[in-house]
This record gives C-alpha cells, sequence and structure tokens, in this order.
C-alpha cells in the first residue's frame, strides 16, 4: 500500500483536481448567470440559486469523474495527457450544457434550426478541444495555465449562442440575455487578462471564433432582411389569439379595458363563430382556411396533414417573414401548425427558470412545487414585443397565441375578482377531471369562484395583450400593421349543464370575439364600428391573404373572404351556412348555423336539436319536435355541407386523421389542460 502511495504523483492529482473544481465552478457559474439573467420573468430566491449552482456543479464533478475514469484507458492516454483530456473534456462539458438546454427548449418547436445549432455547437466543441490540447501538449507545457481553460471553455459558449443568434434570431434573446452576454465577455476579458504565455497565441482563436460569429449573424441578418424586399400593400401583419376567451369578455369595460380599445379603433364582428370547440381543430382552420370535417385534426394526437396549403405559407412565399410565439403545447411543432413559419416557438408553460439553465431545470423537475408553475403569457408578451424590436423593419406576418385564460385558472392576486373562501376552490382551480367524471359536481358558491379565477385570468391576459399594443405602439408599428384580435372558442360555466370546452356546440364554446384593427387610411368603415353579420373564424386564412393582396383560389378554402365585409360598409351581406364540428370528448358532433337558426347532429346516436337564436340566443328550448320544417332544413344545410367538405377532402387528398408524435413533455402539458388522463 504504501509503495503504491509513493508511486502517485500528488502533485498531478492535486493539478487535476484544482482543475476540475475550477471547471466546476465556471460551469456553474455561467449556468447561473444565464437564469438569473436570462430567465423568463421573476427573479429567483436565493434558495433556488444556490440549488441549481450545486447541482451544476456536483453534475459536472461527476461526470468529469466518470469521463476520466473510464476515457484514458479506452484512448491508450497516458497519464502525462490527462491535462489536456481535462480541459479538452471541460469545454466540450460547457457546449453539452447548451445541447442540454437546446434538447428541452427546442425539440418541441421542431425548428429547422435545431441540426444547424448542434452542428454549429459540435464544431465550435471540436475546434476548441483541438486548441485546448495544442496547448496543454505533452502535459509539459509550463506557459500553459488552468485560466487558459476557463477561457476556452467561455469562448465556446459564448460563440456558440452569438452564432445561433445571428442564425436563427429567437423571441427569448432579449434584454437580459444581452446582459448574460456582456457578463460573459467580462469573463473572457478577465481570463485573457490573466492568463500567463503570450497573447498572441490566445488571439488567433479568439479571432477565429469572432469572425464566425459575426459572420453568422450578419448572414442571418441579410437573410431574414430578404422577406422585406418585396412591396405590400399592408407591411405588417400580428395575429393575436387569446386562448378560451368568450365572446361576452369584450363587452365588460372593466375587465378588458386593452382588448376593448383595440376594438374601437377597429372593426368588431359580433356574430363570430369558432369552426370547432376546442384548440387543436379551431386554429388548425384558422391557419388553412378549412373545416375540421376537411382537416381532420380533431383529436388529442392529431396532425395537420402535411401538403395542405397554410396561411403562414402563402405569406412566406408573398415574402413576408413568418413567425409563431405561444405556450400551448398542443399546437407545438408535432401537430403540424409550424408549416410556413420560419420560427415557431411553442414552449411549455414556464416557471421561474429558464429554458437555457440546466441546473435550474433539473431542480424544477425534482421540486416542482417548490419552484411553482408561473403564468406565462407575460413572458409570451415581453418574448413577443422583443421579436417585433429585432424585425421591425421587415414586412412580416406574426402570430402571437396566448394561452390564458385556459384551465388550470391561477390569476395573480391582482386580479383576483373574487377572493374564494371555498376550500375546494381557492386562489387556483385545475380540477376538471373530478368535475367531468361526475365525481364532484360544484355547488352555487363553488361555480362562482371558480367563475371568478376565470374572469381574473382575462383581466390578467388583457394586461398582457396591452403590453404588446403599448411595444407596437413604441416601436411605430401600431398605426400601420393589421392587427387581428381572435380567440379559438369560448368557454361553459354550466349554462347547459357542463364545465369547460370541447365537450358541446353551444354558443357560449362557440361564440368568440373578431376584431380585424386596420392600417391608418385603409377601408371606408368607421373606427369603433360593430358588423352582425354571422362569421367563422375558418375564413382567416382568405381574409388576410385578400388584405394582403395575395393571390390565392378563393374554390381553395370552405370559407369565405371577409375582406370586403371589413373593409367596406356597402358590402353586401353573405348568408353562408357555418358548419362547426370535432369535440374532443364525448360523442362527436355536427352543427350549422343558417339565418337565425342552429340545428346541432349528434354523429353517432342520430341525436337532433333545433335553436331560434334569435328567440333563445341560450339554446334553452330545443325546436326539434315543434318545428319540423326547420328541422328539415337543418338537415338539408348539414347534409349540403358535409357532403361538399367530402369533396374538398379528397381534392385535398385526406383520407383519414394523421396522428403526431407525442413527447412526454407534451403529454403532461396535455394532461394539464384536460386533453389527456
Amino acid at each position: 500500500m504504501d509503495s503504491v502511495m509513493k508511486r502517485i504523483d500528488w502533485k498531478r492529482v492535486a493539478f487535476e483536481a484544482a482543475l476540475a473544481l475550477s471547471f466546476g465552478l465556471c460551469v456553474a457559474c455561467l449556468d447561473v448567470v444565464v437564469g438569473v439573467f436570462a430567465g423568463p420573468r421573476e427573479s429567483w430566491p436565493v434558495w433556488l440559486v444556490g440549488a441549481a449552482f450545486g447541482v451544476s456543479f456536483a453534475a459536472w464533478i461527476l461526470f468529469y469523474g466518470a469521463a476520466r475514469a473510464a476515457v484514458p484507458p479506452l484512448w491508450g492516454l497516458p497519464i502525462r495527457a490527462s491535462k489536456s483530456f481535462s480541459l479538452a473534456l471541460g469545454v466540450g462539458w460547457g457546449v453539452l450544457f447548451r445541447l442540454g438546454s437546446w434538447m428541452e427548449g427546442w425539440v418541441l418547436s421542431l425548428n429547422p434550426s435545431l441540426g444547424l445549432r448542434m452542428g454549429l455547437a459540435a464544431a465550435v466543441s471540436v475546434a476548441a478541444g483541438v486548441r485546448v490540447y495544442r496547448l496543454a501538449g505533452d502535459g509539459e507545457n509550463r506557459d500553459f495555465s488552468p485560466s487558459r481553460a476557463l477561457v476556452l471553455l467561455v469562448l465556446a459558449d459564448l460563440a456558440v449562442l452569438v452564432c445561433s443568434k445571428g442564425l436563427f434570431p429567437g423571441p427569448f434573446l432579449e434584454s437580459r440575455h444581452g446582459f448574460a452576454f456582456f457578463v460573459y465577455g467580462a469573463v473572457l476579458f478577465a481570463g485573457l487578462s490573466f492568463s500567463r504565455g503570450r497573447l498572441l497565441s490566445w488571439s488567433l482563436p479568439a479571432i477565429a471564433f469572432a469572425a464566425m460569429a459575426g459572420g453568422a449573424f450578419l448572414w442571418g441578418e441579410r437573410r431574414t432582411a430578404m422577406a422585406s424586399d418585396r412591396e405590400h400593400p399592408i407591411q405588417r401583419v400580428v395575429l393575436i389569439v387569446v386562448d378560451t376567451l368568450r365572446a361576452d369578455a369584450l363587452k365588460e369595460a372593466e375587465l378588458t379595458p386593452r382588448m376593448r380599445e383595440l376594438a374601437a379603433e377597429g372593426v368588431c364582428l359580433e356574430e363570430a363563430v369558432s369552426p370547432a370547440p376546442w384548440t387543436l381543430p379551431a386554429v388548425a382552420s384558422f391557419m388553412t382556411g378549412l373545416s375540421p370535417l376537411v382537416h381532420l385534426a380533431t383529436t388529442a394526437y392529431g396532425r395537420l396533414p402535411e401538403g395542405l396549403p397554410t396561411l403562414a405559407e402563402g405569406m412566406r412565399e408573398a415574402g413576408y417573414a413568418t413567425a409563431a410565439v405561444g405556450d400551448n403545447l398542443v399546437l407545438a411543432a408535432p401537430s403540424g401548425l409550424n408549416q410556413g413559419f420560419q420560427e415557431y416557438h411553442f414552449l411549455k408553460r414556464s416557471s421561474r427558470v429558464s429554458e437555457y439553465n440546466v441546473g435550474g431545470r433539473w431542480v424544477e423537475k425534482w421540486f416542482p412545487d417548490a419552484v411553482g408553475v408561473g403564468r406565462t403569457s407575460d413572458h409570451v408578451a415581453r418574448a413577443a414585443v422583443s421579436w417585433l424590436r429585432g424585425h421591425r423593419e421587415r414586412d412580416f406576418f406574426f402570430w402571437i397565441h396566448l394561452v390564458d385564460p385556459h384551465l388550470p385558472y391561477a390569476p395573480p392576486p391582482s386580479e383576483r375578482h373574487s377572493e374564494s373562501n371555498v376550500p375546494t376552490v381557492g386562489g387556483s382551480f385545475h380540477r376538471l377531471d373530478r368535475i367531468r367524471s361526475g365525481f364532484w359536481t360544484p355547488g352555487f358558491e363553488e361555480r362562482e369562484a371558480i367563475q371568478g379565477l376565470y374572469r381574473g385570468e382575462i383581466a390578467y391576459v388583457d394586461r398582457c395583450v396591452g403590453w404588446i399594443l403599448d411595444g407596437l405602439k413604441e416601436l411605430d408599428l401600431y398605426d400601420e400593421a393589421l392587427i387581428v384580435l381572435t380567440s379559438d372558442h369560448g368557454e361553459e360555466f354550466w349554462e347547459h349543464g357542463g364545465f369547460e370546452h370541447g365537450h358541446t356546440l353551444y354558443e357560449e364554446v362557440l361564440r368568440v370575439p373578431l376584431v380585424f384593427k386596420l392600417p391608418a387610411g385603409m377601408g371606408t368603415r368607421s373606427q369603433g364600428e360593430r358588423i352582425e353579420t354571422p362569421v367563422t373564424t375558418e375564413s382567416l386564412t382568405p381574409t388576410l391573404l385578400d388584405l394582403c393582396g395575395i393571390e390565392h383560389d378563393p374554390e381553395a378554402f370552405t370559407a369565405p373572404s371577409l375582406a370586403e365585409l371589413v373593409l367596406s360598409p356597402g358590402a353586401e351581406p353573405f348568408q353562408e351556412p357555418l358548419v362547426s364540428s370535432g369535440l374532443y370528448v364525448f360523442e362527436d358532433r355536427a352543427c350549422v348555423r343558417f339565418g337565425d337558426k342552429k340545428y346541432i347532429r349528434h354523429l353517432m346516436s342520430g341525436k337532433e336539436e333545433l335553436y331560434d337564436l334569435e328567440e333563445d340566443a341560450a339554446e334553452r328550448r330545443s325546436l326539434h319536435r315543434t318545428d319540423p320544417s326547420g328541422l328539415e332544413e337543418g338537415r338539408r344545410w348539414l347534409a349540403e355541407a358535409v357532403s361538399s367538405l367530402e369533396e374538398m377532402r379528397e381534392i385535398h387528398g385526406i383520407t383519414g386523421r394523421v396522428e403526431g408524435a407525442v413527447s412526454g413533455q407534451r403529454a403532461e402539458h396535455l394532461k394539464k389542460l384536460g386533453y389527456l388522463k
């Protein structure tokens, strides 16, 4: 034992241990810097900073120890090369942290940039590793110091982030990320200043990395600027979708002052309905101009069929930059709705922890209740304004999707319109399964408390919409922009004995707000004018294409354009039947609105309902037994509509539903929203 101990080079062991600890501290510090200064919106408590730092540091030590023990024997490396191996390992670990962040934050979006980002990271890692190995030589290079290793670690990390920003500017690289870059630069400068040896030997790789980052940034700027080379009658188009927003929310001045402000400066379609009672089929219809009975993306695992032309594709082909940001994973890239978008960012409901922070993410997974799932519409609003700031000189189509006020209802305390003392409700609510299964029937006080939380969420998201509108005004984009505000569906609060959405086709679930704020001087309608013609949000695609002067085939859509209706008070109101369908729970149904009447048919049992919306707007009294002529007319309208939609489905080559891949994270998100059990 003594002889073995004597053969150990304790100086080398101490050097390697000090090197490992130095790298561990550097990695953990960088990770926490990104987490604190580049987080979504909230400051970190001290305990979370410490926990994230400790996790990052411990992970590095474990990783280093395992690699140091396993790799040298496999590679046949002599013990004297341990310094070079250690340093290369440290640089690789820094880049690995970035890859880990991207795998969590970008894989769900499946942005086309993912492969190139990872390739770039690999290239930087290899280049940095080779440089470290050459500097360390055979382990006897006296001019080498650990501070140089720290410099390379920071340099590699910074180069990857800056290059990725230049190649693919995204909405999350906002001011606090810029501050993080300054911190990285300060560490880099300090490392260069205190490294021993010739500065020239370090200036060459630094210049190379800077040139690569700068070239990538300039190339990315030119690539995205190319979208503005064409002239368009409307240069900026912003589509704001507020998830689960009932149409009657815009009638309350105290509840939605900012959305009402937008409606007062635009044209409001009072009788707009959604083509589906839940998110995926409704938004798929927004983006294609096709009925859910055509695209068939009507299940929790549903996907938009490939090959269907989308609004984003039409805008992109016309020369617009196209981007989308939101936090409802139902609409993540596996849904197929990313077709045509150059940037597509639909992330999970965020917490305090940045998507770039690995240690904090692990802490969040181990202690989710302590870290907490936060409200996200303010996060999305800030990301949207950041994107607008970076693209204000370009022509663009930008879709912003705010998931609030969707379940779970968890408004901030300042927006709770009725503080609940009911233990079963409290300050947040998400117990959808117990209600839907029938194991719990809320009483009247509980129902009022639940609806009060929903109203608080509306007030909260109205404030977030206001931030977006203020951002447009500060950037001098508001007056000349076409801004559309709508929702994918409404919400039921026991009007027909049920709760939430996706389970019926009644008006409280289908009626949604629809506002067009036109560019200054466009159209002849008065500001704040209200139109009572029944329309469907399925018309959004042909309407926006028409308003932007983009050629298209009107026969390719299952809903008409609303452009003339929105622009001119002299436009003739049309009486197209409005078809909705696509439930995600219970027996599927289809309904058709014709004139003042609405016919609903259960597709398996054949049960029928008929309502006169003029006399019975709340749909309390079905006329299916007392109005045989109206019932027959409803059957005829629905049969004709279904036949026409089936023909359209054949034209597009759709033979059945397409199912998309669902990751564990997306499945968990769908469960929280009530779409999966």
